[in-house]
């Protein structure tokens, strides 16, 4: 991102694992009127700690800004901007399929996998592990044809690569 192109955003926070953090993380955003476009939290492999994969739009000045007003944010101890492309992203979602939902979930192609949990009465309930775009293309499909009868998505979750 350069200028005021406003792209995507993706802060990696590290917390302490208490009650009220998610709160005062979001009445952040809630105050500068941002718009989260996914959250995703939990413990870490510490557990007085979680981590929370925070993704949203907007453009260098505002994630640089932004990052300063996390990292000043009661019980956050770690603020870092992933950058997109080299970051490994991942989005679980389950699904309630109609007849005929899963032949065409399997048609859809992308970087991610379906599988099977259970069927019963004439649906399917899968799940979808992959990138964001493919879980999204999947739900744009699937609803457009009518054969998705709900969905429950995780938000992203992300790391970003170590090349050392």
């Amino acid at each position: 991102m350069s200028g005021g192109a406003a792209g995507e955003i993706i802060y990696s926070l590290v917390v302490e694992n208490k009650p009220g953090v998610l709160f005062r993380v979001a009445s952040q955003f809630r105050r500068r009127n941002f718009n989260i476009e996914s959250v995703a939290v939990g413990v870490t492999e510490r557990p007085d700690t979680s981590k929370m994969i925070i993704t949203m739009r907007g453009d260098e000045q505002m994630a640089e800004d932004f990052a300063r007003v996390l990292s000043r944010t009661i019980d956050v101890i770690e603020v870092r901007r992933l950058d997109p492309g080299r970051t490994v992203r991942r989005e679980l979602a389950l699904l309630r399929l109609g007849p005929g939902g899963l032949e065409l979930a399997r048609s859809v192609g992308g970087d991610g996998e379906l599988a099977v949990i259970r069927e019963s009465g004439g649906s399917t309930i899968a799940y979808a592990v992959g990138s964001p775009e493919y879980i999204s293309s999947l739900v744009e499909v699937l609803g457009r044809s009518k054969v998705l009868e709900e969905v429950t998505r995780t938000g992203t979750v992300a790391l970003e690569v170590n090349d050392s």
